[in-house]
């Protein structure tokens, strides 16, 4: 890599809604400059993790400092970092990196973008934008960075205009900078003043108003730059990087987890050192339980989880060597343990097996009442009669007076029956609430 490498994106990636901190930025940034302009599809990139926390000024020089570092940085960008873009039919949310895959032993990270991103990082004929890495690499601030590409879109006409609820929701900072100053004090100002000492680009902005409220700003005098800072033009990206062709047969590395399973150790009591001792040795390992393959340090974490809900006495985890020991010997659990994946597909069957059961008994009441329906219209009506003098004589059996019609009312009731008998609708709709089931023809019409 050298001084010239370039980082080439579409213009509605640039103008996406999306919010990253300085080094998460920075990394992205490393990543498409990687992508060449031949290139028709996303390659897998491998860095030494020692090399790019130099180039990221991240400070850290301890092999497991760096490592948790680096994570952090690449598990940042999938932790509810989504880039929101807007498309013909709605909105395209992606995660930036599809997958990194780090080896402990060379001392590596192999990482490739989501291949959602491709046409707008890939190929690109129009509405793009070209920059040299060098000129956003040194910026300190995240919201610098975001303010060089939306005007370096518009370098060539020199301005640009845009409302401030839009520029809120580019940089991701509505809730943050609610208050125009404190939008005005942190971004604007900063970017105004950082871009000229360390980028290509310099620029003035005036603020556009709607009564007394800045609705707008117009930034003005977009003009090419030589940086004040001296260091600016002095980097140099020394460290190699291996572009790998992604083949057919080979295996996709592994997803990025939200949670790194550093966090999740230390989360557990286990302290920092141990935790990437931890991973170095046992990172890679599998175990197995039920005949299904599981990751080592993953497994036990779920079962010292498990023990300490549901352990009794000696059996309960109190310190986090516990963990430890059992990740490092690969302990047994117990018979009754089940993993979460177990425990969620035990749960799936059980729930498949509760809707099967409802559709049969659903399925069996309606035979009952389609039965029960075909016996009454087979019947007499005398045979009608006495089914529904039945229903008249305790119709109100249950209610609070408890009223039973007398002699005389049940009298009154027959005649008006076969007077005016009771029909195949009325039927159902006293039997079943509903008109379930076709009419006989030989009732239709009557």
């Amino acid at each position: 890599m050298s001084n010239d490498i370039q980082v080439t994106k579409a213009n509605t990636i640039i103008e996406a809604r999306y919010k990253l901190t300085l080094m998460e930025q920075k990394l992205i940034l490393i990543m498409a400059s990687m992508i060449q302009p031949e290139d028709i599809d996303f390659r897998f990139y491998k860095v030494s993790i020692k090399d790019m926390a130099k180039f990221l000024s991240m400070g850290s020089v301890k092999r497991g400092d760096i490592y948790h570092d680096i994570r952090r940085v690449i598990d940042g960008l999938n932790s509810g970092k989504k880039l929101s873009i807007p498309t013909e039919k709605g909105i395209l949310d992606i995660y930036w990196v599809a997958s990194a895959e780090y080896n402990f032993e060379e001392g590596t990270v192999e990482f490739e973008f989501s291949q959602k991103l491709k046409p707008y990082l890939l190929q690109l004929k129009k509405a793009f934008t070209t920059y040299k890495l060098k000129n956003v690499i040194q910026l300190k601030s995240s919201y610098s960075i975001r303010v060089y590409e939306l005007l370096k879109q518009y370098e060539r006409l020199g301005k640009r205009k845009i409302e401030i609820e839009k520029l809120k929701e580019i940089l991701g900072v509505g809730k943050k900078y609610k208050l125009y100053g404190d939008l005005k004090r942190k971004v604007l100002e900063v970017a105004r003043e950082e871009l000229p000492k360390k980028s290509d680009i310099a620029f003035d902005y005036r603020e556009i108003k709607t009564g007394r409220k800045v609705s707008a700003i117009e930034f003005f005098n977009i003009r090419l730059n030589i940086p004040t800072d001296p260091e600016t033009g002095q980097i140099t990206f020394d460290f190699p990087v291996i572009a790998t062709e992604p083949s057919k047969g080979r295996k996709r590395p592994a997803e990025v987890q939200i949670l790194p399973l550093t966090d999740v150790l230390i989360s557990r009591g286990v302290s920092e050192k141990q935790a990437f001792d931890l991973l170095e040795e046992f990172g890679s390992k599998k175990t197995s339980w039920s005949g299904q393959e599981y990751s080592l340090i993953e497994f036990q974490i779920e079962h010292y989880d498990w023990l300490k809900k549901n352990g009794v006495g000696e059996n309960r985890p109190k310190k986090p060597t516990w963990l430890i020991r059992a990740i490092q010997e690969d302990w047994r659990p117990s018979d009754n343990f089940k993993t979460k994946a177990q425990a969620e597909a035990s749960e799936r069957k059980k729930a498949k097996f509760e809707v099967q059961k409802k559709v049969a008994q659903a399925k069996q009441r309606e035979e009952e009442d389609k039965n029960t329906y075909e016996i009454w219209v087979g019947q007499s009506l005398e045979e009608r009669w006495q089914e529904f003098s039945t229903f008249k004589q305790f119709e109100n059996l249950g209610k609070k007076d408890r009223i039973r019609p007398t002699q005389e009312q049940m009298m009154e009731i027959r005649v008006n029956y076969f007077e005016k008998p009771e029909t195949p609708e009325e039927y159902q709709l006293r039997k079943f609430g509903k008109i379930k089931f076709s009419l006989p023809k030989a009732e239709v019409g009557n």
